[in-house]
Order: structure tokens, then sequence, then C-alpha cells
């Protein structure tokens, strides 16, 4: 049950540690969107060639897509990541300032995404050594688990009135 401050509408500071899977999970989306999509979309070649970076080489097919491909698919990273950006503001702001339809939105937008790219992946190891495909496939389940509990988490969602 929802606790209530004595002002109406307004949730109490109780409901502010209910955020914290949703900021996890938007921490996760953040990271991986503007890293992803600032790479893919500044640096295409570079993306290709060297993802994810550390040394390592996730992308091994030697038919690389094309710069427009790849600055495409960075730039819907970016913008997937200005819309979780939004919601990050929200859950900065306090509990009264939070959409769920934003979060769970988002989350399922995410969860969607992450689920089809995991399954790409687990299903595409050839040429890929293990130590490889467990960093691979670990970064997508961690992607799903995040979209997943932005879209469980429970929130807050009452406006802060005026």
């Amino acid at each position: 049950m929802r606790r209530v401050s004595a002002v109406a509408g307004q949730s109490s500071r109780h409901d502010a540690p209910r955020l914290w899977p949703a900021a996890a999970g938007l921490v996760v989306i953040i990271f991986q969107t503007v890293s992803v999509g600032g790479w893919a979309s500044f640096a295409p070649h570079s993306f290709v060639t060297d993802f994810p970076g550390l040394g390592l080489r996730w992308i091994v097919d030697e038919t690389a897509p094309s710069e427009h491909f790849v600055r495409d698919v960075g730039f819907l990273h970016l913008a997937l990541g200005l819309v979780a950006l939004r919601a990050g503001w929200q859950v900065v702001r306090g509990p009264r300032d939070i959409q769920r339809w934003e979060l769970r939105g988002l989350g399922v937008g995410w969860s969607f995404f992450a689920l089809l790219h995991l399954t790409f992946h687990a299903t595409q190891t050839e040429g890929l050594d293990a130590m490889t495909m467990t960093t691979s496939l670990t970064s997508l389940a961690l992607s799903l688990a995040a979209g997943v509990v932005l879209t469980l988490a429970p929130t807050v969602c009452r406006r802060r009135r005026r």
C-alpha cells in the first residue's frame, strides 16, 4: 500500500527508495545508448573495427556494413538515449514528477529491442571465442534486464499539483 502525505496528491518521502530499480535500469540504458550511439554515429569505421573496445572485437564479419547504416544505428541509439535521459531527469527531480507511462514505455520498447538483439547474437556465435561470446551475451542480457526492470519497477506517478 502506498503512503500518502498530508497534502492531497503528493507522495511521501517514503516513496523515494522505491525509485532505485528504475534509476538503475535508466543508468544502464543511458550508458549503453550514449556510448554505442555516440561511437557509431561519429566514428563508424572505428565502431565496426574496434567494438566494444578494451582489446575485444565483437564484430567478426568480413563484410562490414556501410557507414550510412552504422551511423543510422548510432543515431537511433542516441534518440533512445535522449528519451532515457528525460526519464532519468524525472527520477532525479523526485517521485512526484515521474510519469509511469514514460518509464514503462521506454522499458517495454528497450526490452523488445534487447530481446531481439540478444536472440540474434545468441544464435550467431560462429567465429567467436569463449571469452568474446561470454562478454557479448552477458552485456546483452544486462541490457535486457535493464529494460525489464524499468518496465516492472514500482514507480510513483502522481504529478506535482500546481
